[in-house]
């Protein structure tokens, strides 16, 4: 994977892709691009742009615990329906090497179901705008001791054996 160069024409083309859908993306500024784009945040290949972040810190997110060196894909969209996505968020999950996390809008039914397809799995709600924006928390783990170091913070959380189970029987 390469990330996305910092010049002008760049900037012009993610940023006009996601302007095409700013009913989904409607936060989308110029100056946060940028600086993501300064950053090398921002994976752009065969027309798939990513914006993702590595936690340099454990912390809690929801009911659940991010470790240090974790990401989150902040924002994904495509340029046109001809883009292969699935082949690039594979490749994109195996340059970071890490569990992925990602959070979208409940009413994103496209997007919802893209991640159930790539393998990610729906662990948790959440919301925006103090309550009036639903949302929900997918990830993708990495590998098997993963799991059992996430589960070890959820000590008597019910969710958590659920979601141990579900992924041991997939393994």
């Amino acid at each position: 994977m390469i990330h996305a160069e910092n010049n002008y024409e760049t900037y012009y083309k993610i940023f006009h892709t996601f302007y095409k859908y700013a009913d989904i993306f409607p936060y989308m500024r110029k100056d946060y691009l940028q600086e993501c784009l300064e950053k090398q945040k921002v994976i752009y290949e065969n027309g798939l742009v990513i914006i993702y972040h590595k936690y340099l810190i454990s912390k809690k997110f929801g009911n659940y615990k991010v470790n240090k060196g974790d990401v989150i894909i902040k924002d994904m969209v495509k340029e046109n329906d001809k883009v292969n996505s699935v082949k690039i968020i594979n490749k994109f999950f195996d340059y970071v090497n890490t569990n992925v996390w990602c959070t979208v809008r409940s009413d994103n039914i496209r997007a919802c179901k893209f991640y159930k397809k790539i393998g990610m799995k729906k662990v948790s709600e959440i919301s925006w705008s103090k309550g009036k924006l639903k949302g929900y928390v997918f990830l993708k783990i990495h590998n098997l001791t993963n799991i059992k170091n996430m589960v070890q913070c959820w000590k008597g959380d019910l969710n958590a054996w659920f979601f141990k189970r579900s992924y041991q029987n997939n393994w």
